[in-house]
């Protein structure tokens, strides 16, 4: 079943998967190498998967959202709560994954706020190589209330090493897949 913890729980398998011994062997993996890449949702369980481990040297977040953020604004206007938790429901029947109501997923975010709050993680996060892509035209997850606050904790915390691409683009970079994708590789490439 679709939860936010799951979601995380995931992320973190899959690192442990990556940098175990039986994966460095069997694919010739470079355990100093390991990156996290997540889009949207997933940017934001990305950073906050890598938090523990500081094997994940590199995070990619793409147009990634702070989920505690969200629930911020979901508590000052119940016509964004409402849109969202639509959106949400929307997300949840169309992909067909056995999942908790949108309402309950966020119950579990009101609940955990600290857990949820990537600006509350930069300090976790200032150890790490960062690459934050965003999109001017992103009206999912902003530039204002996602990107930039995240910027300036990591900032804050004298982070090793971030970067911030933004693209002319929406939510989707439909109209600069490849130049995000070459922007990506070329960052990894540098690390």
């Amino acid at each position: 079943m679709f939860t936010i913890a799951n979601s995380l729980e995931d992320v973190v398998s899959a690192i442990n998967y990556v940098k175990s011994s039986s994966t460095i062997r069997e694919f010739n993996v470079d355990p100093s190498s390991i990156t996290v890449l997540g889009w949207s949702y997933g940017g934001g369980m990305a950073l906050l998967g890598s938090l523990n481990d500081p094997i994940v040297r590199r995070v990619v977040y793409v147009a990634g959202g702070n989920l505690s953020e969200v629930a911020r604004m979901m508590k000052q206007s119940d016509e964004f709560k409402q849109a969202i938790l639509g959106m949400v429901d929307k997300g949840i029947s169309d992909s067909g994954f056995s999942s908790l109501s949108a309402e309950e997923l966020f119950a579990d975010v009101f609940l955990n706020m600290d857990k949820y709050d990537l600006v509350k993680h930069a300090e976790a996060v200032s150890d790490k190589n960062v690459l934050i892509i965003g999109g001017w035209r992103d009206q999912e997850n902003t530039i204002e209330h996602h990107i930039l606050p995240l910027v300036r904790a990591l900032q804050r915390h004298k982070a090793k090493q971030v970067q911030i691409e933004i693209f002319d683009s929406d939510h989707s970079f439909a109209n600069v897949r490849s130049q995000l994708a070459d922007r990506i590789v070329s960052w990894l490439r540098r690390q």
